[in-house]
């Protein structure tokens, strides 16, 4: 790595395989290092912790089912809450070291998210979007799932603000950031990016704007 203090974060490609993925950019300056290694508070910080608490509140107003494609760490967290509001968790993921059951309506579909698409038939309060960072395959997911949605439900897209321009190769974040580019200009929904969590990649929110709102919450 040249820099022994650069940190790394673990990225799996499409194919399965692994790569070192260097933590470059501004972001990262204010990580403190303990013997080289990220402390425990970075460690925290850098998980799904927003995912830990939006989501059951999601959940709790909007009632429905939670799909994720991807599967990986978010799985942990997203299975403990469909469980604890009853509610089944679709995890769609190709590769098959990614395969697991939490809990019995954990639902895990071993399938590209094209084919996945075609058989889905339910109602998500939820949809994380976390697969093929490319553009192309992340809006076809986006336009799939959206409409899908209940009112008022979230989908979350991963990878959507990297930190520094090193990231926007096809085994990082590629070029989904354009997605989000895309749907802030829209006015069918609300859409806010959380930079620091989930890999520091930047975590999009997109909330679906119920039509039958009244003007003021249009």
């Amino acid at each position: 790595m040249g820099n022994k203090n650069v940190m790394v974060n673990i990225v799996i490609k499409p194919d399965g395989t692994e790569v070192e993925v260097p933590l470059l950019g501004d972001r990262f300056k204010h990580f403190d290092l303990y013997m080289d290694q990220p402390s425990l508070r970075f460690q925290l910080l850098n998980g799904w912790s927003l995912l830990k608490h939006l989501v059951p509140i999601i959940m709790f107003f909007r009632p429905g089912c939670i799909v994720e494609i991807g599967a990986g760490a978010s799985t942990i967290y997203l299975a403990r809450i469909a469980q604890s509001f009853k509610q089944k968790l679709y995890s769609c993921d190709k590769s098959p070291r990614k395969k697991v059951q939490y809990f019995k309506e954990h639902i895990f579909v071993q399938k590209f998210s094209h084919d996945f698409i075609e058989e889905f038939d339910d109602t998500p309060s939820v949809v994380l979007i976390d697969a093929d960072h490319k553009y192309e395959v992340a809006k076809m997911e986006f336009d799939f799932f959206f409409e899908k949605l209940v009112p008022g439900g979230v989908v979350f897209l991963h990878d959507t603000m990297p930190p520094d321009e090193e990231y926007l190769s096809d085994t990082a974040c590629a070029d989904v950031y354009r997605l989000r580019q895309d749907l802030e200009k829209r006015t069918d929904l609300d859409c806010f990016t959380w930079p620091y969590t989930a890999g520091y990649m930047g975590l999009t929110m997109v909330i679906k704007k119920d039509p039958r709102g009244k003007y003021f919450e249009l």
